[in-house]
C-alpha cells in the first residue's frame, strides 16, 4: 500500500489486505493466477492481457482524433475571429459562433 493510505486509515490497513489475501486464494483455488485475471475471465476482455491490449489500441487512434478537431476548431476559430471579433457580452454562443459543426 501506499504512504497516503498508511497515513489516512491505518485502521483499516489490516482489513485491507485480508481482503487482499481472500482473493488473492480465490483466484488460486479457481485456477487463475491472480485475481484480476478471475474477475476478468468471464468479462469481453477475458484477460488482463486483452483489455491492456485493447486500450494501448485505442489510445493512438483517438489521439489522433483529438489532435484533428483541434486543428479543425482552431481553424474555424481564426476563420471566424477575422470575420467578426468577439466582443465580451455579445451573448454569442460557440455553437452558433462556430458553426455547432463539432460542438456538441
Amino acid at each position: 500500500m501506499d504512504s497516503g493510505g498508511k497515513r489516512r486509515c491505518p485502521r483499516y490497513r489490516a482489513i485491507v489486505q485480508r481482503l487482499v489475501e481472500i482473493r488473492r486464494c480465490q483466484a488460486k483455488l479457481l485456477g487463475f493466477p491472480n485475481y484480476a485475471a478471475w474477475k476478468m475471465a468471464d468479462q469481453m476482455a477475458k484477460t488482463p492481457q486483452a483489455a491492456l491490449s485493447f486500450m494501448r489500441g485505442i489510445v493512438p487512434p483517438a489521439r489522433q482524433r483529438v489532435l484533428n478537431e483541434q486543428a479543425e476548431f482552431r481553424t474555424s476559430l481564426m476563420v471566424s475571429r477575422a470575420a467578426t471579433p468577439f466582443r465580451p457580452g455579445t451573448g454569442c454562443s460557440m455553437p452558433n459562433r462556430y458553426g455547432g459543426k463539432n460542438m456538441r
